[in-house]
């Protein structure tokens, strides 16, 4: 396993906390038979898969469109 910088890591992701949801949820991905968007990997595992996939760009969290609500005044 290569060492990364988790806090560069962290800040490219806008915190800790996205961080590790965003890993978590491409873990599980991979767990479940997704392939890696990188072929150059020596190890199989999932985290450290998605740690490289993150350290290079090619994964970030999605958002979904949220519908804005206006609030009536009353």
């Amino acid at each position: 396993m290569r060492d990364y910088d988790l806090d560069a890591l962290a800040k490219k992701c806008g915190g800790r906390f996205k961080m590790s949801v965003l890993l978590q949820k491409r873990a599980r991905e991979l767990v479940k038979g997704v392939p890696p968007l990188i072929e150059d990997m020596d190890s199989a595992d999932p985290i450290d898969i998605a740690l490289e996939e993150l350290q290079r760009g090619l994964i970030e969290l999605d958002y979904p469109e949220r519908e804005a609500f206006e609030i009536e005044e009353v």
